[in-house]
């Protein structure tokens, strides 16, 4: 949401680290301004959770946009995702995913975090979203070269 005071101007700069605490600006391709956002919360038990969260943002208009406005083929983006994914593990020494994972690689879903970066389009699970907590925080990019084509 935009503070009426902000609606019909044009933002020049906002230092969101500044703002919020654990945020960090992502990067901006084209259009698209990713922000990311990672905090931590305990709540008692074994250990706490770190969460970490792209947000997509429409240069030109604020709105917050989802990977389905952002990308033309989600499909083609899942088979890519995958292939990247399958060679993240191999570079983790990851030889047994029917252990280490709650979904099967052919059939792993696009995660629920999605931005970019300097690197290329960052895909980023959290703690328990395809993986047991030891696992961590899952995150690997894939080349602008890989997905220029597939960007709206």
């Amino acid at each position: 949401d935009v503070p009426t005071t902000l609606q019909n101007k044009k933002l020049i700069s906002l230092d969101l680290g500044s703002m919020l605490a654990g945020s960090k600006y992502g990067g901006r391709y084209g259009d698209v301004v990713s922000v990311w956002l990672e905090r931590y919360l305990f709540t008692g038990g074994a250990h706490g959770m770190t969460f970490s969260e792209f947000y997509n943002f429409d240069y030109n208009n604020g709105k917050r946009l989802a990977v389905a406005e952002i990308f033309d083929d989600t499909t083609k983006l899942s088979q890519l995702n995958r292939d990247a994914f399958g060679k993240f593990l191999t570079e983790q020494g990851i030889t047994d995913v029917d252990q280490a994972l709650f979904v099967s690689p052919d059939q792993l879903p696009l995660p629920k975090n999605v931005g970019f970066d300097s690197t290329g389009v960052v895909m980023r699970y959290n703690q328990y979203e395809i993986a047991p907590y030891a696992m961590g925080i899952l995150s690997y990019s894939l080349p602008y070269d890989q997905v220029k084509s597939l960007l709206r």
